[in-house]
């Protein structure tokens, strides 16, 4: 099995032949029957207290066992289990404010995959829980399992009533019912490739692939035969109108090449369905298959479960640009606090005491805004920083190096790159606030940043760009164009010029 992922995943690096990866190298039917019964005889030679599994002991399950405490990730962790179900907490540093409920995650399944969301979340202050529900598919049987625990943590350790649930793949089953079923005690879901009907993952009646294993394990789950499932109308994409009369707020992230969880099953059915019943939803629809989940930078989420649950949400600011931005006229041990972007950070930290002020530098050294440029910006990690860094505002600062000798003959294709980069801005953060920089002035010769371009060629191109887009502009040419005493190399500003950098950005952004 395991083998079959890699060849699949080898098909497009290496060339393989694509009927290769086609093929099914399942195991058989007796091997998945010998697999069980060996799997079923271990646990109850240990004395499980799984309900689903033969050797049940119901008195058993009726005993709170011990907590024990270990760490993860370096925050405390209480494990203990519940109505015969393994369960843990984890619990941040900062402790609940006289009066205060604790806020928290819930994620039914997958718990450690790619918590990098989580890990944030705990970091400000949430707990994130979970209880074992292995091969219970959102059944009834996993909703009373939900039900118990939220009622220990709400009841028993005086938790908030309305967590955030978290649903990864087959997680969306869960998260999903269990908001139906408590509308109430939902403060918001964020799902991701999320199963929001068991018909196409793991039944495999639609697009998908399928997994027969799961499929028959579901079956199971609910007490069906194959023909009461597939005519079954509890599913998540046939059962939500508690959910959008509630106004539970919903963020989706999805693939739209997901042959396992297809996006047009599940994400796509559900939201438009929720939307129509007047339920607030967003969708983000990413390139790719059903891996990886998430984002590896986790702020469209931390930032939807903050809003959901009446915390703050951080303005972020993220700067996109050559090496201006970057910083390169400033060095030594100090330079990251010398550059104009951190400057401008210490500024609206000042202003907006209240709130949470986070400017990205995405600027890296040489980079052209053309994109036949001889070192494009938009081919660089710092770029893909920048669209995936959820920021409410980005300023764009390039154009410079689009002056030397090798780049000025694609100027006449500037504006169309230039549009493009805004362009896919806007569609990665919807809403977001663009401000077009003319780039500071040049005192270097025709063979190198040539002068006269940048003063009468880019810096129109650049105003012309951002009237046609409806963007505003942070003007950094005005007042620098007398000033080449603050440019020791010609080009680059120094520590004075970096302050006076700030200083002028900070003032159009006061102006929003």
């Amino acid at each position: 099995m395991i083998a079959r992922e890699v060849i699949a995943g080898l098909v497009p690096e290496i060339g393989l032949d694509a009927e290769v990866a086609k093929k099914e190298y399942r195991p058989t039917p007796e091997t998945m029957k010998k697999h069980e019964e060996t799997r079923n005889a271990w646990l109850v030679k240990t004395k499980h207290a799984r309900p689903e599994i033969p050797g049940y002991d119901r008195e058993k399950a009726k005993l709170q066992f011990p907590k024990t405490v270990s760490t993860w990730n370096g925050f405390l962790r209480e494990e203990f289990t519940i109505g015969g179900r393994r369960a843990f907490i984890v619990f941040p540093d900062k402790p609940v404010a006289p009066g205060k409920e604790q806020l928290w995650i819930w994620r039914p399944q997958f718990f450690d995959y790619k918590p990098v969301a989580d890990l944030e979340l705990v970091k400000r202050g949430y707990a994130a829980v979970f209880i074992s529900m292995e091969d219970l598919y959102g059944s009834p049987k996993a909703m009373d399992a939900m039900d118990q625990f939220y009622k220990y943590l709400v009841d028993e350790r005086k938790f908030s009533r309305k967590p955030v649930l978290i649903g990864l793949s087959r997680g969306g089953l869960y998260a999903l019912n269990w908001a139906e079923k408590h509308p109430l005690c939902v403060a918001g879901i964020y799902v991701d490739a999320p199963v929001c009907d068991f018909k196409s993952w793991p039944a495999g009646k639609g697009k998908g692939k399928g997994s027969p294993d799961d499929w028959n394990k579901c079956l199971r789950a609910y007490g069906f035969n194959e023909q009461q499932a597939l005519s079954y109308q509890g599913n998540p994409v046939d059962n939500m109108r508690s959910m959008a009369k509630a106004g539970i707020p919903l963020l989706f992230i999805s693939r739209t090449e997901d042959d396992v969880v297809p996006i047009e099953e599940n994400t796509d059915i559900f939201a438009k369905r929720y939307a129509r019943l007047g339920g607030p939803v967003k969708v983000i629809r990413r390139p790719g298959g059903h891996h990886p989940h998430g984002f590896d930078n986790p702020a469209h989420i931390v930032d939807f479960v903050l809003s959901v649950t009446g915390q703050p949400v951080p303005l972020r600011i993220a700067c996109l640009g050559d090496s201006n931005t970057f910083g390169a006229g400033v060095a030594g041990p100090n330079k990251d606090v010398l550059r104009w972007s951190h400057l401008l950070e210490q500024k609206l930290k000042k202003e907006c005491k209240q709130k949470e002020v986070e400017v990205l530098n995405c600027g890296i050294n040489g980079r052209t805004l053309l994109t036949r440029g001889d070192l494009p910006y938009i081919k660089t990690g710092e770029y893909r920083n920048a669209l995936n860094s959820h920021a409410q505002i980005a300023i764009i600062a390039l154009g410079t190096n689009d002056a030397k000798p090798q780049n000025r003959k694609f100027l006449s294709e500037f504006k169309q790159n230039y549009s493009g980069i805004i362009a896919e801005l806007r569609e990665n953060m919807p809403g977001i606030q663009i401000y077009c920089a003319i780039p500071l002035p040049s005192w270097q010769s025709s063979n190198q940043i040539d002068k006269e371009t940048v003063e009468n060629k880019i810096v129109p191109l650049v105003k012309q760009v951002a009237r046609d887009n409806k963007c505003k502009t942070i003007d950094f040419f005005t007042f620098f164009q007398n000033k080449s005493e603050l440019f020791p190399d010609g080009v680059h500003p120094n520590a004075d010029g970096q302050v006076i950098m700030a200083d002028i950005a900070f003032k159009e952004l006061l102006k929003k």
